[in-house]
């Protein structure tokens, strides 16, 4: 079976996700992503990657001169809408021109399909917080959030909101 490519810009191309993927980028997570997932939920890198991944309904990952970047996608809620989510490794610097161009195109991709995206990123956790910008999300302002109880922001956005 031949993988679908979503968008692709030189040396670089989104793709369905996959377990395989999962393993290759696991080990080499930013450090804000690690630092992230453990402050909310006290889960490993490997182990935060598999279960976002796992419970997400599209999951994409990007590919880079053939190395797995960044895996990202929508973890559905029981209840309508979804938690949108990205872990990835320092090399999402390399494209991060293309990879801020096509952003609000998986965005909206995500948005049409759950109306409703929600999640909370990590106060410390800079870069994250100006692309979810970018890409159009409203922010609360900071408040204890997960295990640790470290300053989190609420983010979401709403169908036609």
């Amino acid at each position: 079976m031949v993988a679908k490519i979503y968008v692709r810009s030189g040396n670089t191309y989104v793709t369905d996700a996959t377990y395989e993927h999962v393993d290759e980028l696991a080990p080499r997570l930013r450090q804000a992503d690690l630092d992230e997932v453990w402050a909310s939920h006290h889960l490993s890198g490997y182990h935060a990657l598999k279960l976002s991944f796992g419970m997400s309904d599209p999951a994409f990952s990007i590919i880079h001169n053939d190395k797995v970047i960044a895996i990202f996608g929508a973890a559905p809620f029981t209840d309508g809408g979804a938690s949108p989510w990205l872990l990835g490794s320092d090399e999402i610097r390399d494209i991060w021109l293309p990879f801020v161009r096509h952003s609000r195109y998986f965005v909206q991709l995500m948005l049409d399909r759950y109306g409703y995206l929600e999640n909370y990123v990590d106060a410390r956790n800079v870069l994250s917080i100006a692309w979810l910008k970018f890409c159009g999300f409203k922010f609360e302002p900071a408040a204890t959030y997960g295990v640790e109880r470290l300053p989190f922001h609420r983010f979401w956005m709403e169908k036609g909101g």
